[in-house]
């Protein structure tokens, strides 16, 4: 039996994007529905970013444990207790997942959750609950899609032997040897994972570098630092096929590559994702989407129905949560009648977790090169900083591209131990079109690695 019920806003899909607008949009007093068919928090806090950082926050400890010797400091032979990590991560997805969750509430949002919503009309929204299997038909004045993406899940994942970045987060293991197809931000920061913790980690990646859409200096200063924890780079190869050496999952597997095969304990596929857009809407609604299913919008990301909104993965522009939810409050500002500025995606910051960090913004040198505008940079290591030294994280430096004459700040690039903290800085230092000369003037407390980015923009200026 159906029940009709009149919002404002309905939401589909609850990660990073979509609970932004929801939360925001039922403070200003609108009534919002937020429907979410796994869990709220989306890929980020449920399969993505949370779960691996608190990966990384486990192996940066245990890499730093292993260095205590030369802080004058004694300790026993450190070791993993990997079920331990496993169950903190899934701790912390738990109550943050909850936590979000009574966030929404509280502020009025109504969720529906596990539950499928279908758009079928402009203005009507099917939410069809998982559990209960009851329908209902929510109208709307507004609806926003925001349901992300998926993994792109080749070459026969099983989610056993052959696993995604989804699967591998529950591993029951520390695999002895690991090949990861795809040298992307996910593979990278996968790869630093599990070489610290001793696994023989290969990467193979299709395309000459790894990391493809940072600075190329950077990306291969990184994959050379990363052959310290003994990862091998196999960088132009097409992986040709996966197989089971003895046909079970439980057996290694064998990776067929160009004219190579190595055998390994699992494998990761980790090349990419693809817009989750499937059985979204009618066909007679009519919302367009482009050759590889992300959904067509326009400048205020309204679709081919001026009140159906599609922010986050499942549009092309920059995949990533901090993206999502600004587009969000973009989408809200414009329901609300108000003029947002429009998001520069060139002065969006990115980050790599690996062991270094890698974090950047702005333009890169080849972005530039394309574009036929002239530049210069400077560069300061990071074992000139006087904290980075204290703190035994010397490898690295900070990139600074920018205006030969204006000297305006084009991008900022950053190898190193406290990159993806200092990019918060970087990022406000483009955004503010101040010059290098203004930029140096900014006060940094002292000792602090991201005082380094002052030297590094007084270097410019000078």
């Amino acid at each position: 039996m159906s029940e009709t019920v009149k919002y404002d806003v309905v939401v589909i899909g609850g990660g990073p994007g979509g609970q932004t607008l929801a939360l925001r949009g039922a403070k200003v007093g609108l009534k919002v529905a937020l429907v979410e068919e796994k869990y709220i928090g989306g890929t980020c806090l449920n399969e993505g970013c949370i779960p691996t950082k608190t990966f990384v926050s486990s192996v940066k400890l245990y890499e730093k444990i292993q260095k205590a010797s030369r802080f004058g400091v004694g300790v026993d032979k450190p070791s993993i207790n990997w079920s331990e990590i496993l169950s903190r991560k899934n701790q912390i997805v738990s109550s943050q997942r909850k936590a979000v969750a009574k966030s929404l509430e509280n502020s009025g949002v109504v969720l529906f959750t596990p539950a499928r919503a279908k758009i079928i009309s402009a203005h009507e929204v099917e939410v069809f609950s998982i559990e209960t299997k009851e329908k209902k038909i929510l109208t709307t004045s507004n609806i926003v899609i925001a349901t992300g993406s998926k993994n792109k899940d080749i070459l026969g994942v099983d989610h056993k032997g052959i696993l995604n970045s989804t699967s591998i987060l529950d591993i029951g293991k520390i695999p002895s040897s690991l090949a990861i197809i795809g040298g992307g931000v996910i593979g990278i920061e996968f790869a630093s994972i599990f070489a610290t913790l001793g696994t023989r980690v290969t990467v193979l990646e299709q395309m000459s570098r790894i990391l493809p859409l940072e600075d190329e200096e950077l990306s291969r200063d990184l994959a050379k630092l990363l052959t310290r924890k003994k990862i091998k780079f196999e960088l132009g190869v097409k992986v040709n096929s996966l197989r089971y050496k003895n046909e079970v999952d439980s057996s290694p597997v064998i990776v067929t590559y160009s004219d190579k095969s190595i055998e390994v304990d699992r494998v990761l596929i980790s090349v990419g994702r693809a817009p989750n857009s499937r059985d979204i809407w009618d066909s007679s609604v009519g919302i367009e989407v482009d050759e590889r299913g992300f959904i067509k919008v326009d400048s205020n990301y309204q679709t081919s129905k001026e009140n159906i909104y599609a922010i986050g993965d499942v549009i092309n522009t920059v995949s990533l949560a901090h993206v999502a939810s600004m587009e969000a409050r973009f989408v809200l500002d414009h329901i609300l009648g108000k003029k947002p500025s429009k998001i520069n995606y060139t002065h969006v910051p990115s980050c790599v977790y690996t062991s270094p960090e890698l974090a950047s913004v702005g333009e890169t040198e080849e972005s530039l090169k394309k574009k036929e505008v002239l530049y210069k940079t400077v560069k300061y290591p990071l074992s000139s900083c006087i904290k980075s030294t204290i703190e035994g994280e010397r490898d690295g430096y900070i990139k600074i591209i920018y205006t030969p004459e204006t000297h305006q700040v084009l991008g900022i690039h950053i190898l190193g131990t406290g990159a993806t903290e200092m990019i918060s800085d970087a990022s406000v230092s483009i955004s503010s079109g101040m010059n290098l000369e203004s930029l140096s003037w900014c006060i940094r407390p002292h000792p602090t690695v991201g005082e380094a980015l002052g030297e590094a923009l007084e270097m410019g200026a000078n």
